[in-house]
């Protein structure tokens, strides 16, 4: 029989949060071996690359706000070609891919703009929903919960609302990943030293132990631009009590076979998670 696990308070739902988190990370497309791909060398200590800063960051932003790109689609560009690609990514980021072999294929633009229903509710909603005091979100329907005018960089309050555009962004009804191949690694190698994290943290190389085979499913229930018909709901009872649902399933290795996990997110902001494990 298997073992059913219910877990209500907070500090044992972040702790089953990471465990998925960390079984997500398994879920990382299967390699081959270090030797057989192009990568970065190992740095010594001497060679630790300095984080930058926000005001790294804001500088690069304002340096590089209006700079036309020195590429077009279905360019090639390599190792010589970085200083092209500094100006659109942050710094420090591109400093990753700073060895032989690396590539970047320029692929064609395109109108990535949300859904027109997203939009619709946006304009619809605009400037009804509200920060709490505790940083909760109030009085959120449907669409974009915060205009960009709202979003500013004297305003400490800022980070909060973009965190709640993007948690709130268009996703349509969630993700089903209906075979979802990961690999397991097991430690091994060298990799750049970071700074802030503990060296056991991040010991780059490694190799594939064993590899997992899943369902994943990630449904929302609430707040559906495409759903003004019915209240921004996913037409079942109860379902204006949950924003989204997590399962996770394994299938292979047989081991694993039945494994399974389950997240129930609220609605409310101020209520904890729920979580179950199926072991």
């Amino acid at each position: 029989m298997e073992d059913n696990v219910h877990v209500h308070k907070k500090s044992h739902t972040l702790l089953c949060l990471a465990a998925l988190c960390a079984l997500r990370l398994l879920f990382t497309p299967s390699a081959h071996a270090q030797a057989q791909l192009p990568g970065p060398a190992p740095q010594s200590h001497s060679q630790t690359r300095v984080l930058p800063t926000r005001e790294d960051l804001q500088r690069w932003i304002e340096t590089n706000l209006d700079t036309p790109p020195l590429f077009r689609e279905g360019d090639v560009l390599v190792q010589a070609d970085l200083d092209k690609l500094r100006p659109f990514l942050p710094p420090g980021y591109l400093d990753e891919f700073n060895f032989p072999g690396v590539e970047f294929h320029v692929s064609p633009s395109g109108n990535y703009a949300p859904h027109q229903d997203y939009l619709a509710a946006t304009e619809r909603y605009l400037n009804q929903a509200r920060l709490a005091g505790d940083g909760a979100l109030e009085g959120y329907v449907a669409g974009r919960p915060f205009a960009q005018a709202q979003i500013t960089r004297d305003d400490p309050l800022s980070g909060l609302r973009a965190a709640w555009n993007f948690n709130h962004r268009w996703k349509f009804y969630g993700m089903y990943v209906q075979r979802y191949l990961g690999a397991l690694l097991v430690k091994g190698g060298a990799a750049s030293p970071l700074p802030g994290f503990p060296r056991d943290l991040s010991q780059g190389g490694g190799k594939a132990v064993r590899y997992l085979v899943a369902l994943y499913h990630q449904a929302y229930y609430s707040h559906l631009a495409q759903l003004a018909s019915s209240n921004y709901l996913l037409p079942l009872d109860g379902a204006e009590e949950f924003e989204y649902k997590h399962y996770l399933e394994f299938f292979e290795p047989y081991d694993m076979r039945g494994r399974r996990f389950l997240v129930y997110r609220y609605d409310d902001p101020r209520r904890q998670d729920d979580s179950w494990s199926f072991l």
